[in-house]
């Protein structure tokens, strides 16, 4: 009776680790949401701008190809990235850590992203230079927005934890 109750309860935590594991990895490669889905998704991110800032249409065919052209610019440094970032993931766990190699690879990683960095200013100069002086108002606000929301400003160790007190945010 005891042997049998032993092989129920393992069966019983063998069938809860799989359902476990399963939900997992279901998540992690197999859940993605229907096409139509990120299709919506999509769309709605390509309009936010537009939308925001009532483009014309010469200015929205503008942008669609500026924002092509940062995309195709971006694999060309975010495939090297990924290479870089496993070499690094594959130096830390060898038994033995050569410090030296460490932060060759983190001045290389470094120094990739720093490259990414240039495109995406040089991308919104680049948008900004399409705009009326009203719409460049409104868009250097989302700028603004969206680098503070990021950022995380607030006194949980954001800018203000450098500043000392409070909100280092623009005065509204």
């Amino acid at each position: 009776m005891k042997n049998k109750l032993l092989i129920l309860g393992l069966i019983f935590s063998v069938a809860i680790n799989i359902a476990v594991l399963s939900t997992i990895a279901y998540h992690r490669w197999g859940g993605r949401r229907g096409e139509g889905y990120s299709q919506i998704i999509k769309q709605h991110q390509k309009n936010f701008l537009s939308r925001k800032l009532n483009f014309s249409q010469p200015q929205t065919e503008q942008m669609e190809s500026l924002k092509q052209s940062l995309a195709n610019n971006m694999k060309k440094i975010n495939i090297p990235l990924y290479e870089k970032r496993t070499q690094l993931v594959n130096l830390l766990i060898e038994p033995e850590q050569d410090r030296e190699k460490i932060n060759l690879k983190l001045k290389e990683i470094a120094s990739l992203q720093a490259d990414l960095q240039k495109l995406t200013i040089d991308y919104l100069l680049k948008q900004k230079a399409l705009l009326s002086p009203e719409q460049q108002e409104e868009f250097g606000s989302l700028i603004e927005e969206r680098f503070y929301r990021e950022v995380g400003h607030h006194k949980d160790g954001g800018l203000s934890a450098v500043a000392g007190e409070g909100c280092i945010c623009k005065e509204k």
